[in-house]
């Protein structure tokens, strides 16, 4: 399988472009990472500073061509050509304490309409109820990940990221369109079928917080069982939805996936998406007038079961840049560590032999930036195997250029995966779209 293929290319230096604190509260900080830390700061900041002043190409990054344009100059994301040439790429937004969405009437909540698309993430959900997307919920990759740092404070970098996989998983490369939701007419399919954010495996995986399990039905549905099983272990640990609180229901969860679900698919992109989403939560929705302290639940209910915000909610003062995220998805990982691995049938759990407790933080990185390339086009019709230079483009020019500081090594990941031509459509919700108190509304 080709997604193991980085185990045996990460003889990395552990240099690493992320805040020195966070890799000490973590335990990832041994003694040649500190000595490359201490390096790195004695030579006028970060790694990830310095080499961003540049349009990144073959030869500042190994193997990275951008014959479609994009790159980063200074940080920046840059304008694609070609046939990416309508492409717009996400732009940085200012930070700081700021009430969500405060007094402003253009982003008063309006609960969707029958034809508004919703989907599994409670995020961009309400991001679309309150105009901050398109509230018809067809979105933009440029659209989506300006929303996410305005709104929730996330770092430029997480951002176009973010909304970058979102794109290549689910919506239209040519004009950078997705839907968060189930596919849409609206979402043109240039590369072939647009299958939207509810793809299974794509925003949403199994084992997740407030979802069942594909196998069990509609993942795109919210379940108040799911989520009432959540408030108890919040409740036992100090009524915050906290690090600790996640360490014990994503360990629960797992156990019940793997199981009572035959095909319980625990794999790398499960090891991203499913600590991901539990990383965001205590990272992104607490109230950013009290930032080191966890959300409670006033923070959090409202997202999850009316898809708007809390009441005097404040966004996040300073971004929640990619690097911290590395650290967080390790961090809580190694809370509750499990196997990854896959279940073909019911007590046949076959491992996959990688265990992320071993990698370092580039090292995660490198598996992060592997899931992408090697995964995403999968997501894709077979046509996509005849326009493949499009897809790379993209890839090099959005998402690689953010991986630069990691050592990654791009040679393997330059052709359509096995998976390519895969055309499971998403699907949204159907009871919705509008939800109230966890209920759908008909």
């Amino acid at each position: 399988m080709k997604l193991l293929t980085i185990l045996a290319n990460l003889g990395l230096a552990a240099a690493v472009a992320c805040p020195h604190r966070k890799l000490k509260e973590a335990g990832l900080l041994n003694e040649a990472v500190l000595a490359k830390y201490e390096e790195l700061k004695r030579d006028g900041g970060h790694i990830e500073q310095r080499s961003s002043n540049g349009l990144l190409s073959p030869s500042t990054l190994s193997g990275l061509s951008l014959p479609l344009g994009g790159g980063l100059v200074n940080g920046v994301l840059q304008p694609f050509t070609g046939r990416l040439s309508f492409l717009v790429p996400p732009t940085p937004q200012s930070f700081g304490l700021k009430a969500i969405p405060g007094t402003d009437i253009n982003h008063r909540y309006i609960a969707p309409g029958a034809n508004d698309r919703r989907g599994v993430c409670v995020a961009l959900n309400t991001l679309a109820n309150h105009g901050y997307i398109s509230r018809n919920g067809i979105t933009t990759w440029a659209e989506a990940a300006n929303a996410i740092q305005t709104v929730f404070g996330f770092g430029y970098d997480m951002a176009a990221i973010l909304s970058a996989v979102g794109l290549i998983a689910g919506g239209d490369l040519i004009t950078g369109k997705y839907s968060i939701g189930g596919a849409d007419s609206r979402v043109p399919d240039n590369l072939g079928p647009s299958l939207g954010l509810d793809k299974h495996g794509v925003c949403e995986v199994d084992n997740s917080i407030t979802r069942v399990d594909t196998y069990f039905g509609n993942q795109a549905n919210f379940h108040l069982d799911r989520w009432q099983a959540l408030l108890n272990d919040v409740a036992a640990h100090g009524n915050l939805f906290s690090q600790a609180a996640f360490t014990v229901e994503k360990k629960r969860s797992y156990d019940d996936s793997r199981a009572t679900n035959p095909v319980f698919d625990a794999g790398p992109k499960w090891f991203v998406i499913a600590h991901g989403e539990r990383v965001f939560i205590y990272r992104t929705m607490l109230n950013g007038t009290s930032p080191d302290t966890a959300p409670d639940f006033g923070n959090v209910g409202p997202f999850f079961l009316n898809e708007t915000f809390p009441h005097n909610w404040f966004r996040r003062p300073t971004p929640f840049p990619f690097a911290d995220f590395l650290v967080d998805i390790t961090s809580l990982y190694l809370g509750s560590p499990v196997e990854l691995g896959v279940n073909e049938g019911l007590d046949n759990f076959v491992p996959l032999g990688t265990d992320p407790s071993v990698m370092t933080p580039s090292q995660i990185a490198c598996f992060v930036l592997e899931n992408i390339l090697d995964e995403a086009p999968g997501s894709f019709s077979r046509v996509v195997v005849d326009n493949y230079d499009i897809v790379q483009g993209f890839l090099n020019g959005a998402v690689a250029p953010f991986f630069a500081n990691y050592n990654c090594d791009l040679q393997n990941y330059t052709v359509p995966s096995a998976s390519a031509g895969e055309e499971t459509t998403g699907s949204s919700s159907d009871d919705g779209p509008a939800i109230v108190n966890g209920v759908y509304q008909r």
